[in-house]
């Protein structure tokens, strides 16, 4: 079973960058993705509670998986679903779980 703080600060930013990645097919749907996702970033802690708790993770996501497609579209215009997938989740993975170890360990 994963704890809490993996679900909300390693999950739900996956599952956000996934979600973007399987809709967006051009690099310009991308970087307003990524927009999107950082504007509702911003606004995600004058949320009521749960919604800001839960939405500032997906938010995060949405503008990881936004910046990893504005990469990668440009470059194979043609890839598929499950590529575009794998690269955000790839990149927010990443992201996501060095943020958490460096917040945990203080390093």
């Amino acid at each position: 079973m994963i704890s809490g703080l993996t679900f909300t600060f390693v999950l739900l930013p996956c599952i956000g960058a996934c979600v973007l990645a399987a809709l967006v097919r051009h690099w310009q749907l991308a970087a307003a993705g990524l927009a999107g996702g950082l504007g509702l970033a911003f606004l995600a802690p004058t949320l009521p509670g749960a919604i800001g708790l839960i939405g500032l993770p997906l938010f995060i996501g949405v503008a990881l998986g936004g910046l990893a497609m504005v990469i990668a579209l440009p470059r194979r215009p043609t890839m598929d679903i499950w590529g575009r997938m794998l690269t955000a989740l790839a990149v927010a993975f990443t992201a996501s779980f060095l943020n958490l170890l460096l917040n945990v360990n203080g390093l």
